[in-house]
């Protein structure tokens, strides 16, 4: 990477146009690698962005932190093997019984890998504006779990949504506030903002970083979980975050410029080394291990198409 290149890049973003002809509508793009650091800004409307499905492994990531200092959750200690259901049967109102047995299998690895058993993904924004959300939590729980939990992925914001409610119910504390102790504060991330459904933080979705702010949550990633030299996030769970957990659909492979072969702990895995997350509408952290880099973008973009293939050459 040099200048050049990178104002290349800039120049093709510049002039990129999505399938409705319109200009991609960008805000802002910072790629490092090594110790070179190269940032643009488009448009700077607002000091921070919803960065959308890229809360989700910001959400991991705490949690990793925390299953690493030893957190012990009534009176056991926290693991991935962890059934959830005990931390949800005396507050949810269980009317399809027909789950209860899928249910008490239900493991804290399958709300990270999006294997609870459900056919179809939901609680998506769209849906939820349509719902109480205060009552999500039985909407969820009485919706039919068709398959075995672990035997099939279905992309869903669930599962951070039952993490973040399960902190707050047995720590007392609302997620974005557990993240900010366990991640943030070490991160020196003082803006943003972490929108609630109804009681609980929406942990899916819904946070809210500058340019600069969602770059570093890359850099942990490529460093194996340290920043400025110290150890933030266990490197054993950066690790498993980025291990294959769950083979992806064939139809989510093809034709992709970023493929989604795998899926590990809320990171997509390409089959080049490649790994990423990505929002909808145009939210991206791209890591590219080979090359020593990080892509981060922030845009709002329906047709994401465009601003993959401006990058496409980087990688």
């Amino acid at each position: 990477m040099n200048s050049q290149l990178f104002d290349s890049v800039v120049r093709k973003l510049e002039e990129a146009k999505d399938k409705e002809g319109n200009i991609v509508n960008i805000y802002s793009i910072k790629i490092s690698q090594g110790c070179d650091v190269y940032k643009h800004i488009f448009k700077n409307k607002q000091r921070i962005y919803n960065i959308r499905s890229i809360s989700k492994p910001v959400l991991g990531m705490a949690l990793g932190i925390a299953m690493g200092e030893g957190l012990e959750i009534k009176g056991q200690r926290l693991t991935v093997e962890t059934n959830i259901w005990p931390f949800f049967e005396t507050i949810v109102n269980l009317t399809n019984t027909d789950n209860l047995a899928k249910l008490r299998k239900v493991k804290l690895k399958h709300l990270l890998t999006h294997t609870m058993g459900y056919d179809t993904g939901f609680l998506f924004v769209k849906e939820v504006r349509s719902r109480d959300e205060y009552s999500l939590l039985d909407y969820i729980f009485n919706r039919d779990i068709i398959y075995e939990p672990g035997q099939h992925f279905v992309y869903t914001n669930v599962g951070p949504y039952l993490i973040s409610a399960m902190i707050h119910e047995e720590l007392g504390e609302n997620y974005s506030d557990f993240v900010n102790r366990k991640l943030f504060q070490k991160l020196d991330i003082r803006d943003y903002e972490w929108t609630n459904y109804g009681k609980y933080c929406a942990g899916a979705t819904g946070l809210k970083l500058s340019i600069d702010d969602l770059h570093k949550i890359g850099i942990i990633w490529k460093q194996n979980g340290k920043f400025n030299g110290i150890q933030v996030v266990p490197k054993s769970w950066i690790e498993q975050m980025k291990t294959p957990k769950v083979t992806v659909p064939a139809r989510s492979i093809n034709q992709r410029i970023l493929p989604m072969d795998d899926y590990g702990y809320y990171l997509w895995l390409c089959n080049d080394g490649n790994y990423f997350c990505y929002g909808t509408d145009g939210q991206y952290v791209v890591v590219s291990p080979e090359k020593d880099m990080v892509i981060s973008i922030l845009s709002d973009q329906i047709d994401m198409t465009p601003i993959t293939e401006c990058v496409s050459e980087l990688l």
